[in-house]
């Protein structure tokens, strides 16, 4: 009895499972209105597809494109680099303060020669000046140009203003340069180039007697005193006492080593004077 009720359960499960299998054929079966929305929803799945496969080539396209300009900001980023070592080289070596270049007018016609028929629009100056050269007799015949001429190039000559760069300043001890900047110095040879170009313009008003009354005696003294001597003479000079109206070099602690550091550079010499029976020493401006 038991064994019949066991096989009767094993066939009613093998009935169970076929249903179960036959539905679920039935409803794999697909009549012609699944028909036509199964296809409509296939192509409209294969369009979205190619759509994202162009939109993959062009990620493709747009990443190739990326790559290459990596490679040029690469190239271009490497040299901007270089330039700017080269631009904080300059920087580091250039003076804070540079020697105002003589302009020279393009429009300036010189003076032709006399008794030559070249215009001066033709040829350079220099070539004029060898044409005066060579032609002895009009050289001669204006001597008092010349001179006139030569005065006043003497006339406007500056003071040298030959100014440190980083690496000299960098170049000096420790204990000698102390906390003096490029910035410092380069001031200061302003000051001396200035003082020294106020003396040289009092000593040429004083041999032409165009000297004030009340400046008279100091520059007559520094006249025989100081540019006559030997290290001084056809150079550009100051006096320790010329530093009490500087604005940057002055007769304090600072002043007194950026003087040594000038010295030291080969900026300045110091040559010991006598002003009415008191020592001073003079400071000569080296030129190039």
């Amino acid at each position: 009895m038991l064994a019949s009720t066991q096989g009767l359960d094993d066939v009613a499960r093998a009935f169970a499972a076929k249903i179960q299998e036959l539905q679920e054929l039935t409803l794999l079966r697909v009549d012609n209105g699944s028909k036509d929305i199964s296809s409509r929803e296939l192509a409209a799945l294969d369009t979205s597809v190619q759509a994202i496969e162009q939109k993959l080539r062009d990620i493709q396209h747009f990443i190739g494109q990326e790559k290459q300009a990596i490679t040029k900001a690469r190239a271009l980023t490497k040299a901007c680099a270089l330039q700017q070592d080269q631009l904080e080289y300059i920087g580091t070596h250039l003076p804070a303060r540079l020697p105002e270049a003589n302009s020279v007018s393009i429009n300036a016609q010189p003076q032709p020669v006399a008794g030559t028929s070249t215009s001066s629009k033709e040829l350079p100056t220099e070539e004029l000046e060898t044409d005066e050269n060579a032609d002895t007799a009009n050289v001669e015949a204006q001597p008092a140009a010349a001179k006139q001429t030569a005065g006043d190039k003497k006339k406007r000559a500056k003071a040298p203003r030959r100014y440190i760069s980083q690496a000299e300043l960098a170049s000096v001890s420790g204990y000698m340069r102390g906390r003096l900047t490029i910035e410092t110095v380069n001031s200061a040879i302003d000051d001396a180039a200035s003082h020294s170009e106020a003396n040289a313009k009092l000593m040429a008003a004083t041999k032409s007697n165009s000297v004030k009354p009340a400046d008279r005696k100091r520059a007559t003294t520094l006249l025989h005193c100081v540019t006559g001597k030997e290290g001084i003479r056809g150079r550009y000079w100051f006096l320790e006492s010329d530093l009490k109206g500087g604005t940057t070099l002055k007769m304090d602690k600072t002043g007194k080593a950026i003087l040594t550091v000038l010295r030291h550079l080969g900026r300045l010499t110091e040559v010991r004077v006598s002003l009415d029976g008191t020592p001073q020493v003079a400071h000569v401006l080296q030129p190039e």
